[in-house]
């Protein structure tokens, strides 16, 4: 495809001949298509763009790393691309050049029938992907979730209906200890639990979410727990080879958010160290698989432990029983 989106074909007679115009939707498509890299490792990729901008004299800070590595992203960038090309048709767009000057239009559209911003950030990231454009649409302004908001996992849901907490307490408190995510959990096995060097129980996670390696601070009034839920397991196989469809895990990664917060308050409060709210804030994004650490305020709660209180109650567990074992 060239760069205005025309399809040219070699000719047996030399020179190229212009064939049919595909659907803008195609054109879009083409062009995710050749950044697809379903398989491959973003993890590795990040870290070879970082070693390349070095090496170049320039900042690593904030590097992208080129192509699409998930399915499910790769899933939603084409719904993007089909729901941007139908709305792209009626402005008269057809060529992705046509296309290209209209996507802030479009964003802000979206913006103004009051989208949900998780949404309007997928398109936004879709849109700058399909025409290769990092700054494309910078001038939409996307409002800012609150926690406040969100109220997934912290009120009683359908799924509780179908589900017992006291019948996988051990699931319960792996989980409310490590605050992984679903398919960690699937993956931890024994042998991933062992004691740091200030003798705080740590969880080596190989493979968290975009491939990255993290290792997990476990809850310090939890490490026993853990420690009684691994005792006398294989320690090559599984902790929990299957995990109930209906537990509600992000609950407990937001109380894990919660309480680990708490531990960094003490911990300055011990040591005398005075950081900022942010530098705490990081270490627990950290810990939760995140890189930034707004995530923790903005989609954690933050210092919020009425709601925490709250996911403990509806879950009717008491963290300080220990679990029953198999």
């Amino acid at each position: 495809m060239g760069p205005s989106g025309v399809i040219n074909t070699p000719s047996a007679k030399g020179g190229n001949i212009v064939a049919h115009r595909p659907s803008l939707f195609r054109q879009f498509y083409l062009s995710l298509n050749e950044q697809r890299r379903l398989g491959q490792s973003k993890h590795q990729a990040k870290k070879e763009a970082i070693r390349l901008a070095k090496k170049a004299g320039k900042s690593a800070f904030g590097v992208a790393t080129p192509g699409v590595y998930s399915r499910v992203t790769w899933t939603d960038y084409l719904q993007v691309a089909h729901e941007f090309a139908v709305w792209a048709a009626t402005k008269g767009a057809k060529w992705m050049t046509d296309a290209k000057p209209l996507a802030w239009a479009y964003l802000q559209e979206r913006v103004d029938q009051g989208y949900a911003p998780s949404t309007l950030k997928k398109d936004r990231s879709a849109l700058r992907k399909i025409f290769d454009d990092r700054d494309l649409t910078a001038g939409v302004s996307i409002p800012v979730l609150s926690y406040k908001d969100t109220t997934r996992s912290r009120f009683p849901v359908a799924n509780d209906k179908h589900y017992s907490p006291e019948r996988h307490q051990a699931e319960e408190t792996f989980a409310n200890a490590t605050g992984v995510r679903r398919h960690e959990m699937v993956a931890a096995r024994p042998v991933d639990v062992h004691t740091g060097p200030d003798g705080q129980l740590l969880l080596e996670v190989p493979h968290g979410k975009g491939g990255r390696p993290r290792v997990v601070q476990v809850r310090a009034g939890m490490q026993e727990q853990v420690l009684a839920i691994t005792n006398g397991l294989d320690p090559e196989q599984p902790i929990f080879p299957h995990i109930p469809s209906a537990m509600d895990v992000h609950a407990h990664r937001y109380n894990y958010s919660v309480a680990r917060q708490d531990e960094e308050d003490d911990l300055d409060a011990r040591t005398g160290i005075e950081r900022t709210r942010e530098e705490k804030e990081r270490v627990v994004a950290s810990d939760l698989g995140h890189n930034r650490a707004g995530v923790v305020r903005y989609s954690y709660g933050g210092k919020d432990r009425l709601e925490s209180l709250q996911i403990c109650k509806r879950l009717e567990i008491s963290l300080q029983t220990p679990p029953h074992t198999k």
